[in-house]
């Protein structure tokens, strides 16, 4: 089975962190497919922010290549970005694949009414802000949908609101949601002795946060859920962008001022160095006002650590009594209520109950049965 995948999202030499998921999960169909990734990326000019993300090396294995094409800042001339993915079709046409599994709505998507007039299946997995955040391109974005031969939605509150907004797709749309190598990310034998390990402060608290310092990730509210709780000895750990923009300006001033408790802002951390951050933290929190999943809960929740989240979409899928606690979203006050509430109970987790539970819903065997099975039925 040859099966290609696009996706312009995935890590580099030095976006080490970006799309870390698209690659897992090339290395999983690897197993028991032949794979060859295609990483759509602009074309931008040297001086650009951009421009050394976009002629960065992508990370091999499995074999990826870029696949270059012009564009312009938000999505303009959106039709025109479509029209060049054309030729991207006849590149997989040529390599004979037997399926194409498309990430992202939009704009990967584009390619597959080219694909479908030749007969080649093609999966689109759609991760959440490619369906919530381009109302501006719903024509051209629904309009590949409708011809795609299955659609993944990662996310239960995600395949419902798409089904809900485009009812002729709510038949082919197919719940299988991220999944966590459990061999990877594993509780530590000693808690302190992982603490340690990162140089951190067994006396006092650890909560971490994985999340893009945007808007939609809500690590504003959590840093002013923190000035509600200074009376307690947290620190707060949070892996983000390295840039400062004035979204991440903001946080850092915000942080700044809080007293007693100590916001750590770390740079983007390699993916196979992550589990020393969860395996050392006693509480994993995700703040999102959007979310299509909430990957980082469950690395955390694999490695045995307690979990907060804010009702914003996926994390209501993965956070239950058992392995932790909901907040409203967009409510520091109410972040910060449940913090304290976690925090006052936080040895009735037991970490091998949390571990147990996240790993029997989203390990990766079971995603791996998932995806073998859409792609056989879709190829015979």
């Amino acid at each position: 089975m040859k099966i290609a995948i696009v996706s312009h999202l995935y890590p580099s030499e030095s976006g080490f962190k970006h799309g870390v998921f698209i690659r897992n999960h090339a290395e999983m169909l690897e197993e028991f497919a032949e794979v060859k990734v295609w990483v759509p990326t602009p074309r931008y000019p040297p001086f650009a922010r951009k421009s050394k993300f976009a002629s960065s090396p992508l990370l091999q294995p499995p074999q990826a290549n870029r696949w270059r094409f012009w564009s312009l800042p938000r999505h303009t001339l959106a039709r025109l970005v479509a029209k060049q993915y054309q030729h991207l079709a006849a590149e997989i046409l040529s390599w004979q694949a037997d399926l194409v599994h498309i990430h992202w709505a939009f704009p990967d998507a584009q390619l597959v009414s080219r694909l479908k007039d030749s007969g080649i299946p093609t999966v689109v997995q759609v991760h959440g802000s490619d369906w919530y955040r381009t109302g501006h391109v719903a024509g051209l974005r629904n309009e590949q949908l409708l011809a795609a031969s299955a659609i993944i939605a990662v996310g239960m509150q995600l395949k419902e609101d798409m089904a809900r907004a485009l009812p002729r797709i709510s038949d082919n749309i197919h719940h299988i949601p991220n999944w966590v190598d459990a061999g990877r990310f594993t509780i530590p034998a000693d808690k302190n002795r992982a603490k340690n390990q990162m140089g951190w402060d067994v006396q006092r608290t650890q909560l971490l946060c994985v999340a893009n310092f945007k808007s939609e990730k809500g690590v504003d509210d959590l840093v002013e859920s923190i000035r509600h709780l200074q009376h307690r000895s947290i620190d707060l750990h949070l892996i983000g962008t390295d840039f400062r923009d004035t979204f991440s300006a903001d946080l850092h001033r915000k942080a700044d001022s809080i007293e007693h408790s100590r916001v750590i802002f770390h740079p983007p951390v390699p993916y196979e160095e992550l589990v020393g951050f969860y395996q050392a933290a006693d509480l994993f929190v995700l703040p999102s006002r959007s979310e299509g999943f909430g990957i980082g809960l469950i690395e955390a929740g694999a490695c045995g650590v307690p979990l907060v989240a804010t009702r914003s979409g996926g994390p209501e899928e993965i956070v239950e009594s058992e392995v932790g606690m909901l907040a409203d979203k967009s409510n520091p006050e109410n972040l910060a209520e449940i913090l304290g509430e976690i925090l006052d109970s936080i040895d009735s987790f037991d970490p091998e109950k949390v571990r147990n539970r996240i790993v029997s819903r989203f390990g990766k065997t079971r995603a791996a049965e998932q995806f073998h099975q859409l792609y056989q039925n879709l190829i015979s």
